[in-house]
Formats: C-alpha cells, sequence, structure tokens
C-alpha cells in the first residue's frame, strides 16, 4: 500500500513542471505578442495630428529645424525641382545659381561658395578661407564637406545638357623643389580640378558633360593684392552656354573651313587678307549664333 502511495505521489510530482512550463510559455507568448504591437506602433506613418506637432516642436527649436531641412533636402534632391535641358538666358541661370546657394547653405558651405552669371554663362566658386579648407594643404584631397557638397551639385547638374569648365587655383606659395620634374602648384591646381570633377561625377553629373579640366597654379589669384590669402586657394567651374562651349571645341579643335590661318610666309598677302578680317568674323555666325566677342550670355 505505501508502495502506491509513494508511486503515485511521484507521478504527481513529476507532472507538476508541465504545468510550470505551459504556464512560462504562455507568458513568453504575451511577451512576444506586446512587442510585436510596439514595433509596428515605432515604424508606422505618424498621423497628420502627430506631423503638425512635430513641425512646431521643429519652428521652436532652430537646430532641430536644419537638421530636419537638410534630411528633407537629401530626400528630394534640388535637381528634381528644375527642367532638364539646356540653360541660356540670365533668368535659368539666376535660378540654377540660388539653388547652388541653397545647397551650400545645407553643408554649412555658405561663406566659402559664391556664384556670378558672366557671359560664359554660371560661375560658382569654392573657395578656401583662413579657418577652413576645401582641400588638405598642399594636396588634392578635398575636404569632407567640399566632396559632399561638390556632390550634390553633381546631382543638381545632371539633369541640365550644359557643358562645364573646372579650373583649380592655388596661392603663391612654393613647393621646395628645383628638379625640372619636381611637383609645383601647376600639379596642384589641375589635380584639384581634377578631384572636383571626380566628385561631380560621383554625385551624378555625366562623364562628357566636362569639356575642360585645367589648373592656373597661382596665375589668376582673386587677390590680386595679397598672393598668399587664402581665398586664391580655390576651385571653379563655370556652366557654360552653348555658344561659349561651341567656341571653345573650336579653338583647341581643328580648324574651322571658314577660318584663318596665316603661316608668315608670305606677309604683303597675309597683310591684305588681315584687312578682310572683320567681314570674314561676321560670315561665322551662322545659324542664329553670335559672334565671339558678343557680350550675350
Amino acid at each position: 500500500m505505501s508502495m502506491r502511495r509513494s508511486r503515485a505521489a511521484q507521478e504527481e510530482h513529476s507532472g507538476a513542471w508541465k504545468v510550470a512550463f505551459a504556464d512560462l510559455c504562455l507568458v513568453l507568448m504575451c511577451l512576444f505578442v506586446v512587442m510585436w504591437m510596439l514595433e509596428r506602433r515605432v515604424f508606422e506613418e505618424p498621423s497628420p495630428s502627430e506631423t503638425q506637432a512635430g513641425s512646431t516642436q521643429q519652428a521652436s527649436h532652430p537646430n532641430a529645424s536644419a537638421a530636419h531641412a537638410a534630411s528633407q533636402a537629401d530626400a528630394r534632391h534640388p535637381a528634381g525641382e528644375l527642367p532638364n535641358g539646356q540653360f541660356e538666358s540670365p533668368a535659368d541661370m539666376a535660378r540654377l545659381a540660388a539653388a547652388v546657394q541653397q545647397l551650400s547653405d545645407i553643408a554649412n558651405l555658405s561663406d566659402h561658395v559664391s556664384t556670378a552669371i558672366t557671359p560664359d554663362g554660371l560661375r560658382v566658386r569654392l573657395a578656401d578661407s583662413d579657418e577652413r579648407g576645401m582641400f588638405e594643404r598642399g594636396s588634392a584631397t578635398p575636404s569632407p564637406g567640399a566632396r559632399a557638397l561638390l556632390s550634390r551639385i553633381g546631382g543638381l547638374l545632371g539633369g541640365i545638357d550644359n557643358a562645364l569648365m573646372i579650373v583649380g587655383h592655388t596661392d603663391a606659395v612654393r613647393y621646395r623643389t628645383a628638379a625640372a620634374d619636381g611637383y609645383t602648384n601647376w600639379h596642384l591646381s589641375s589635380d584639384r580640378a581634377l578631384a572636383a570633377r571626380t566628385a561631380l561625377v560621383a554625385g551624378g553629373l555625366p562623364l562628357d558633360r566636362v569639356l575642360m579640366a585645367v589648373g592656373m597654379a597661382d596665375h589668376a589669384p582673386l587677390r590680386a593684392d595679397d598672393p598668399l590669402a587664402a581665398a586664391n586657394r580655390r576651385i571653379e567651374f563655370v556652366v557654360l552656354t552653348q555658344t561659349r562651349a561651341k567656341q571653345l571645341a573650336h579653338m583647341f579643335g581643328a580648324s574651322q573651313p571658314a577660318a584663318v590661318v596665316f603661316s608668315g610666309q608670305n606677309a604683303e598677302a597675309e597683310a591684305a587678307e588681315i584687312t578682310k578680317l572683320p567681314e570674314r568674323l561676321k560670315s561665322l555666325t551662322t545659324d542664329g549664333e553670335r559672334s565671339p566677342d558678343s557680350s550675350e550670355p
């Protein structure tokens, strides 16, 4: 009799853990359901009232508002707000300049970026300051901020058909080298122009849009009165009008059929031809294109 009770008690005790295990599983399942609901609540889109409350809160915190504006600009690139095609008129260039300036404001580089509408097109300048450089000193490596800004500008220009001319400039500080093949400011300015081209293309600018990428060393200072000024260290690029782009391509390409080329071997005959140059230049303007000395953009 005692053996039967002992066995029954043992069987009853051995089944108790199953009940406890089932309770534990039930608790874990409830916890899983609660966590799943919380996860859906966090990642679902906010309601209109929540969006309005968030914008009100950002208006009371300028830093938060600036960060929100930067994230929106990254998500919706200003290039999508500009029409595609060829930009020719000053009004088109002014809109493009405003978009470039907006990108510089987002990148906190507005003090380093300036734009100007010229007869050649839109001129954009990215210059150093005494406090901050757009490239590492003595190097063609762009700073992270400059690289990011150039990449965004490349995306902005990606939908525009205008050709681009990129020019690198340095200050008058010389490298300490006397070798004829040593690294000089000519190399540095050219390498920086190519580095800017790389960043623009990485952002979305088509490769064939870059007509020229050259360096001028310190031969075109922005501040001629101070050749060592930080502002002289800069990258400039011009969004060229169609007329100016064609003129540059013809200047360095093969001679055109109507072009006048003098060899200097027959001075009298060539002097007579020089007197006819004004009429020749007029004949070069065809299909509504302006003459090379036109100041209209």
